[in-house]
């Protein structure tokens, strides 16, 4: 029997910032008003502006709509959020491309004993030192972090 892949919803894939980004971006869509039922709506290419998605669609959508998809985008903060970085990804990216930790930390631009320290989660990079890691590995800071549970 053949096992199914299981897909997480797009929304358990998301992290935190990028849900706070897309809010903001859904909040911040400017609504026209029709002129014979004065009901407020919005093109669906701005909702796939908001969310970075590039399509052809010409539809539009009323608010009550877009605030449905605030909701279901929208995640209750419950406190500030420590964030670490995501080991397993780096070592990944280390073993796929071979690369040592001495070249990491130079490609970082931090002492040679760094990588070492942040790969046995002794020590946290520093943001600079983050985007320097997302400019060196071509990933995501996004995929570079995870929150601290």
């Amino acid at each position: 029997m053949k096992r199914q892949k299981t897909v997480k919803p797009y929304c358990d894939r998301v992290s935190e910032r990028e849900r706070r980004d897309i809010v903001t971006a859904l909040r911040n869509i400017v609504f026209l008003e029709d002129d014979e039922t004065g009901e407020e709506y919005c093109e669906v290419n701005d909702i796939l502006d908001a969310l970075d998605v590039h399509t052809d669609v010409d539809w539009t959508l009323g608010r009550d709509e877009v605030e449905r998809l605030i909701d279901i985008v929208n995640v209750p903060q419950n406190g500030p959020r420590k964030y670490k970085l995501n080991v397993k990804a780096l070592s990944e990216w280390m073993k796929r491309t071979h690369t040592t930790q001495a070249e990491l930390a130079k490609l970082a631009g931090v002492a040679a004993c760094m990588p070492n320290q942040w790969l046995n989660g002794m020590k946290e990079p520093r943001m600079s030192s983050m985007l320097n890691l997302a400019d060196a590995t071509g990933m995501s800071v996004y995929d570079l972090i995870e929150v601290d549970e």
